[in-house]
């Protein structure tokens, strides 16, 4: 356990009662725990002096009652007050460092050279080496010399870092080994360094670390001896068969012979020449390459890939004779790893070829080779030329001129692929085209060529036929080629029909979307298979045999969970085309029909299953006509009606007496623009009638004039839930016209037109908030029957002009808004929240203040952002705070608001957020307000926050966690104010 870090004054306490008269003298001018800025530089002097001698002194102890036993005993208990005097010289040197102007006395300096000499003593406590090894880092920093620090504190960080597990440590040493000269270091202290240098060459923490990376090379670079002790670590690597070993290794003399001195490039060059000369030779039995030729080949990769002109030419120097060398070798085995390492190296480069002709000639003599290579003799050979051809191909398509391309693809295609000697070849030839898919250009190329090969989906050979069959799969991921072109879906379900188990699983994986879908109905699946159950009955048979391999839960779960077939086959019908439905002609006269004989309290997934139809058959305008004429005979009541003229168009026409219920008519609407694909459709086909749908209900302000005027309208259809919910859609069709800017339709500002509704809400509706919640405000419409007529009118103002302020709220979240609608907006805001009655509106207020806040954060830079904070985001906040925190509720108004957890507990964790964000708050009042929010809140027993709600408290607030807790879900009601009350106080 590491020791617990002490503050300043407990540090200087070590000091307090020395023998030293002068140094009691001079720790009675401390202040705070900091002595050295209150100290000129003849006291300091003599500050360190008289340190100096207590020190050697205490170390003195410790060193001479060491004894053979001691590594066996916990040192870091014994001496305790020698590691305290130890931990506050150091404290006191910090300082003294760090000072301004800096004055470093000599005896500070002799302090050091004791204190960095711990670094490597097993006799110190590790939390003094740590403190030790911080100060000479400091040390070294500021540039103050001292003759031995730099290997001791290099060794310690060395050996800390192999034997810590965390990336800091490497960090730390990278940091310091950065700043240090390599001249400075002595060379018998270096000796012990170095070992460690190559314990850090094996070990992961540096190479599969940047840093470590770059450390390593630095070394090397500085040392060029440790090149032949890596190199040697290299090859036993490779008998253990690490790769990604070997890809670090590379890279590092990569960038030593890049950055070294010539006899360091020389010794780079002499370990890559004799990997060259051992890669050919190595023994291999099959098509790949041994392991350690794969490392082989992967540690020089790495000079091959890399992008300076100068390490290209020295290693074609070095490598390119070789090559074409065994490429010629009339032994097999060489010829097969000259072929390996041919390919990963292609396109060969010649250091003393300049001019471009030339290099376009060495470059054909390549693609000679590689024609020989396809037709050697050698099996596995024209196994490697094909994957090499491939990748060659798909690499380097724009490159490689097309009479070569085409050349090499007809050699495999014509000959290879009749090639009888050897089944591996012929599956070697589509294991290896799926490299062509990379490659746009070679994907269509492939398209095609694989029509010549569909004699070849029947080979003899199951190996052949597997590799067809994956290839088919593999192009069934990409969207430019269909496989049925390739291979006719009728020919894939004969050899289903006759093929073993493992073919036949690669078969249904081929085919399976063709009949299960999750983007299809079920009964198309079962259509599908009622077909092909006619063709083959045996193809569909093995395809349910050898399914299960090949289809999730999720997909069985979708045929089983179906019972309800007409309904199925109502959805089915909706994503067909109305053409396709002609023998039913009466379908959309029936659906039509269904829809006006719904009751206004229908299902929602009935009524949304028929709209889908009836909108996916482009029949959405009459839908909204219908709506239309109910509205229509609803405001006839108050005349406000209007006379439209129905759309002339052949349709079904079914008799049936309907009464108007525009209460369904809304629903409908809403059914249409909650669902994206209806949404597009509509707007995309009957986007003019949606226009005259809104002019329409634009009426909807007269009616809620009148209302406030004369009271509650009798009315039946005219209800204060209609009118509600007529006003919320006419607010939402604001939002739904907005036009984009490459619309050619003419432009509707949603902006401009919700702000105007916002002024005509200032006239008409704010002046009827009142100053006083009514009774019986609940914040639903059900109780509007059972209140006085003042009330209920109240409650209707506050229902309205909170629906204002959420859809203010979704506009700004959608990117409808500006400044300037943020602005107006927010000052409508203040104004409803100042009200006697704000309370009311403080839930939208709460999902305004989060809409600006996010709005500025995602549009706005950090000054602006700043000044949005400190003008409209920090008065709403502010007001909120105010009206949470007034006590003139009663309990038994206040707990309406406040008995929903879920809402109360996520407005405080936006207040909360808010409070960590705008840095310029008044920390004494938020304190306040949130500790008279806690007093009104425990005033209500029945409010318990769920369980949804704290968890979302907790993640938002997560420094709330007191140690060893688990967030808000172990606080209790009462504690959760507290807990944010606690939190806060680090503003202040």
């Amino acid at each position: 356990m590491p020791k617990k870090k002490l503050k300043a004054s407990n540090y200087l306490a070590v000091f307090v009662g020395c023998e030293s008269e002068n140094l009691n003298n001079l720790l009675t001018k401390q202040k705070n725990g900091s002595l050295v800025p209150y100290l000129n530089e003849e006291e300091l002097n003599t500050l360190w002096e008289e340190i100096y001698v207590l020190f050697k002194t205490k170390v003195q102890v410790v060193f001479i009652s060491q004894d053979e036993d001691s590594s066996k005993r916990d040192i870091t208990k014994e001496n305790k007050d020698v590691w305290d005097f130890v931990e506050g010289v150091i404290f006191l040197a910090q300082q003294t460092i760090q000072a301004q102007p800096p004055h470093i006395p000599p005896c500070l300096a002799q302090n050091v050279k004791i204190l960095h000499m711990f670094l490597c003593s097993p006799l110190i406590a590790p939390s003094v080496q740590v403190c030790s090894a911080n100060l000479c880092l400091e040390w070294h920093k500021k540039g103050l010399p001292f003759v031995g620090l730099q290997e001791n504190v290099l060794k310690y960080l060395l050996k800390t870092a192999l034997k810590v597990t965390t990336k800091t440590n490497v960090y730390r040493l990278c940091e310091f080994h950065n700043g240090l000269d390599n001249k400075e270091l002595n060379k018998e202290a270096y000796k012990g360094i170095r070992d460690l240098i190559i314990q850090a060459a094996a070990s992961t923490k540096f190479l599969f670390n940047i840093k470590g990376q770059n450390f390593l090379t630095s070394r090397i670079i500085a040392d060029n001896s440790l090149v032949e002790e890596i190199y040697q670590m290299l090859k036993e690597m490779a008998c253990l068969g690490k790769k990604k070993h070997a890809e670090i290794y590379g890279k590092i003399f990569r960038e030593v012979w890049l950055l070294g001195a010539q006899d360091t490039k020389q010794l780079i060059e002499e370990c890559v020449q004799d990997v060259v000369e051992h890669v050919f030779l190595l023994p291999r039995s099959g098509m790949e390459m041994s392991k350690i030729g794969q490392l082989m080949v992967c540690f020089l990769y790495q000079f091959n890939c890399a992008k300076s002109p100068q390490i290209k030419k020295t290693f074609s120097r070095l490598s390119c004779p070789e090559v074409w060398k065994y490429l010629h070798s009339d032994n097999s085995v060489y010829r097969c790893n000259a072929t390996d390492v041919f390919f990963h190296m292609y396109p060969l480069q010649r250091p003393d070829v300049i001019t471009r002709p030339e290099t376009q000639i060495y470059l054909d003599m390549q693609h000679e080779i590689i024609k020989k290579l396809l037709l050697d003799d050698c099996p596995i050979i024209r196994c490697l030329a094909i994957r090499g051809v491939c990748k060659v191909i798909a690499t380097w398509w724009l490159s490689i001129e097309p009479e070569t391309r085409y050349g090499w693809m007809k050699i495999i295609i014509e000959d290879l692929t009749y090639d009888a000697s050897s089944p591996e070849v012929r599956c070697c030839i589509y294991q290896s085209l799926k490299h062509l898919l990379t490659n746009p250009h070679s994907t269509k190329y492939l398209e095609t060529v694989m029509p010549c090969l569909r004699e070849q989906f029947a080979d003899v050979s199951d190996k052949v036929r597997k590799a067809y069959i994956e290839l088919l799969i593999k192009i069934k991921t990409t969207e430019e080629t269909k496989h049925w072109n390739i291979v006719p879906l009728e020919q894939i379900l004969v050899h289903l029909e006759t093929e073993g188990p493992v073919l036949g699983v690669l078969l249904v994986r081929l085919v399976f979307d063709t009949f299960i879908n999750k983007k299809r109905p079920v009964t198309e699946m079962v259509r599908r298979i009622k077909l092909t159950i006619v063709e083959n009955r045996d193809a569909i048979f093995n395809f349910f045999k050898y399914i299960k391999p090949v289809m999730g839960f999720s997909d069985a779960a979708k045929v089983i969970d179906d019972s309800v077939i007409f309904k199925s086959l109502l959805f089915t019908m909706g994503f067909l085309p109305r053409k396709s439905t002609s023998r039913m002609i009466m379908i959309q006269g029936y659906y039509m029909s269904q829809v006006k004989k719904l009751p206004v309290d229908a299902d929602e997934s009935t009524y949304l299953l028929y709209v889908s139809a009836l909108c996916a058959w482009g029949m959405g305008g009459q839908i909204i006509e219908l709506v239309m004429g109910w509205f229509n005979d609803t405001f006839r009541a108050c005349s406000l009606n209007s006379t439209f003229t129905e759309q002339k168009q052949k349709r079904i026409k079914i008799q049936d007496a309907v009464q108007p219920k525009p209460l369904l008519g809304i629903k409908l609407l809403s059914a249409i623009f909650i669902n994206p694909a209806n949404h597009i459709k509509v707007m995309k086909k009957n986007y003019s009638e949606v226009f005259d749908l809104w002019k329409y209900l634009d009426r909807i302000k007269g009616l809620v004039e009148q209302r406030l005027k004369v009271g509650p309208l009798h009315d039946p259809l005219l209800t204060d839930e209609f009118i509600r919910e007529c006003f919320l859609m006419y607010m939402k069709l604001i939002a739904i016209l907005k036009t984009p800017e490459e619309s050619e339709r003419a432009p509707f500002d949603s902006s401009a037109t919700y702000l105007e509704l916002v002024d005509w809400a200032k006239s008409v509706l704010y002046h009827e908030v009142p100053e006083e919640i009514p009774e019986n405000e609940t914040g639903v419409a059900s109780n509007f029957t059972e209140s006085s007529s003042s009330d209920r009118t109240s409650s209707l103002v506050i229902l309205l002009l909170s629906d204002l302020l959420v859809m203010g709220q979704n506009m700004i979240d959608i990117g409808q808004a500006g400044p300037n609608f943020i602005f107006t907006l927010g000052k409508f805001t203040l104004a409803l929240i100042k009200k006697g009655s704000g309370l009311v509106f403080l839930n939208p207020s709460m999902c305004i203040l989060r809409a600006v806040v996010e709005y500025c954060k995602i549009y706005y830079g950090k000054k602006d952002e700043h000044k949005m904070f400190t003008m409209m985001a920090y008065l709403i906040y502010k007001c909120c705070l105010i009206t949470m925190s007034q006590k003139r509720y009663s309990t038994e108004v206040a707990s309406v608001f406040i008995k929903k957890p879920d809402m109360f507990v996520a407005a405080l964790c936006l207040l909360h957020t808010i409070v960590f964000s705008c840095t310029k708050l008044d920390y004494n009042f938020v304190k306040k307000s949130l500790e008279s929010a806690q007093e009104a809140i425990t005033t209500v027993p029945s409010w318990e926050p769920s369980d949804g709600s704290l968890t979302t408290c907790n993640k938002q607030a997560g420094t709330l966690d007191p140690p060893g807790g688990k967030g808000y879900l172990r606080l209790g009601r009462s504690k959760v104010l507290s807990a944010m009350i606690k939190s806060s106080a680090g503003l202040k």
